[in-house]
């Protein structure tokens, strides 16, 4: 028989344990809780979209890449002229208490920014129309200040090219541009190139002549489509409206895409007239200019100055043409120590205080008679041949 020694304990089994469960205490499930409800707030904030926008500090930019001459003409310049914008874009609840708070961002209504019967993609529309409209001015001004004639007609201008279109598909018609005949055909307004296509039918192919808005002109081959509201009719896919036009003595051309508004007028006809003056107009200095600019010269107001300002600060300007008034004192806001803002009130102040600046202006006796014909009338018919 087996003797247990003194001392000495038999083998035994290990206790059988169950093993223990981790449970969170009730601070984290809170704590998780509030997490899930607070990223759940953050992404339904971002999503709701708000009738508020906001204008943000863009780019001054150098317009003179953006500005093409004949070669034979261009003029070395060692300074600049700036254009300046700002960014324009859509509140959602999330953003709105942090651009309200941001002292370089102004926040406004809709009916506010864009007028009150306005959507804001009809305003966007409207704004590339407008840019057009002030490059074309730009042009014509600029020229008129050096010397040049330029001509003035009133046509069938191309207003908007419909997608999906044969006008569309041409590529190189553009608004501001000019339908001048049809197979030959003189077009002299809008009801004239709506009667040219009643006697056509979709798929006829017929030619089609253009000026350009920057001076060129040439012809283009258009297959019709049917017409949407007269299925019988050919249809060319552009909306027009009389309006007068200008034709310059060479091609000038104006790369204002992405640029919306008129407010690039004053800035591209400095730009333009620097490139052609024969010398220097900035005094080898980056000058930045906004404002709109008139058959007359006249400099007119623009929005988001306070904005545009900073920008031009961002860039580096030392000098800032902007329009006399309420624009002139929301630039001083926002100039700091080093940005000198000069008001103008039109095209000859503004070279006047580019030549008190050191900038070489064309002097008059250098310039071309010419004379200046009164600012035409606006629209008066429009069609979407």
């Amino acid at each position: 028989m087996a003797v247990d020694h003194p001392g000495i304990l038999p083998d035994r089994p290990a206790p059988v344990t169950s093993p223990r469960r981790w449970r969170p205490s009730r601070s984290l499930v809170v704590v998780i809780v509030i997490g899930c409800v607070a990223i759940a707030g953050i992404f339904i904030a971002n999503s709701v979209r708000l009738n508020d926008y906001v204008l943000t500090p863009g780019i001054a930019q150098p317009v003179g890449p953006l500005i093409s001459v004949p070669a034979a003409h261009r003029s070395a310049s060692k300074g600049q002229i700036l254009l300046t914008d700002v960014y324009e874009f859509q509140l959602s609840a999330l953003q709105w208490p942090i651009y309200e708070l941001d002292p370089n961002a102004a926040v406004y209504p809709a009916a506010v920014l864009f007028g009150p019967s306005v959507p804001p993609p009809v305003a966007a529309k409207e704004e590339a129309l407008q840019m057009v409209s002030s490059s074309e001015l730009a042009r014509v001004v600029a020229l008129r200040e050096l010397g040049y004639k330029v001509s003035e007609h009133t046509g069938a201008v191309v207003a908007e090219v419909l997608s999906g279109t044969p006008a569309a598909r041409l590529g190189d018609l553009q608004p501001g541009d000019v339908i001048t005949a049809i197979d030959g055909k003189v077009i002299s307004d809008a009801r004239g190139l709506a009667a040219a296509l009643q006697a056509t039918h979709p798929g006829e192919r017929v030619t089609m002549s253009v000026s350009h808005l920057d001076g060129a002109s040439g012809t283009e081959p258009v297959v019709l489509a049917a017409n949407p509201h007269k299925a019988f009719e050919g249809y060319i896919g552009v909306g027009v409206e009389t309006a007068p036009y200008f034709t310059l003595p060479f091609q000038v051309g104006i790369n204002s895409d992405g640029i919306g508004g008129p407010s690039a007028g004053l800035a591209f006809t400095l730009g333009i007239i620097d490139d052609l003056g024969g010398g220097d107009l900035t005094g080898g200095q980056r000058i930045a200019a906004t404002g709109t600019i008139a058959l007359g010269g006249g400099v007119g107001a623009v929005g988001g100055v306070p904005q545009k300002t900073i920008a031009v600060r961002n860039a580096g300007a030392t000098v800032f043409l902007v329009p006399a008034g309420a624009n002139y004192r929301q630039a001083l806001s926002k100039a700091g120590n080093h940005l000198h803002v000069v008001a103008v009130s039109n095209l000859n102040q503004a070279l006047a205080a580019l030549k008190a600046l050191g900038g070489q202006v064309p002097s008059a006796t250098s310039k071309l008679a010419h004379t200046v014909p009164s600012s035409p009338a606006g629209p008066t018919a429009t069609a979407t041949p």
